[in-house]
């Protein structure tokens, strides 16, 4: 499967259900992942550079 370490965005947004994250129904793939990561619930989304 190409982009393992990249979820979808129908995959990032069940995590954010999970997080609790406000605004997620309009937020893109990039902004999810970056909510998420900030919050601290998805230091998994991205592959070490």
């Amino acid at each position: 499967m190409a982009g393992d370490a990249a979820l979808a965005k129908a995959e990032l947004y069940k995590k954010a259900t999970a997080a609790h994250l406000p605004h997620r129904s309009t937020m893109t793939r990039d902004q999810l992942q970056t909510a998420l990561e900030t919050t601290g619930h998805g230091r998994h989304l991205r592959s070490a550079s």
